[in-house]
């Protein structure tokens, strides 16, 4: 979600919800989690302590997925790639 910064915190706090209770729909697909997230940011729709949260649900559902977003990230151009990581550090 990028679009609405109304609707985003409460996508993705629901989206921490499901990462934090290990739902099959979003530890299944880590890395798109991922790369969703990571456009979010991107586009500034998360932000605060919604963005916090996100991001330290996601790191844990990487790690427990075993995915490296490394790779991922190339899709994004090098300045949203270091405000991205810098989310992730």
């Amino acid at each position: 979600m990028t679009n609405d910064e109304e609707a985003a915190p409460y996508a993705y706090a629901y989206l921490a919800e499901l990462i934090d209770k290990q739902h099959p729909a979003v530890v299944n697909q880590a890395g798109k989690v991922f790369v969703l997230t990571a456009q979010a940011l991107e586009a500034d729709t998360l932000q605060g302590q919604t963005a916090s949260r996100v991001v330290g649900a996601i790191k844990a559902l990487l790690s427990q997925a075993g995915v490296d977003p490394t790779p991922l990230l190339q899709q994004f151009s090098p300045e949203s790639q270091r405000a991205i990581t810098a989310y992730f550090s």
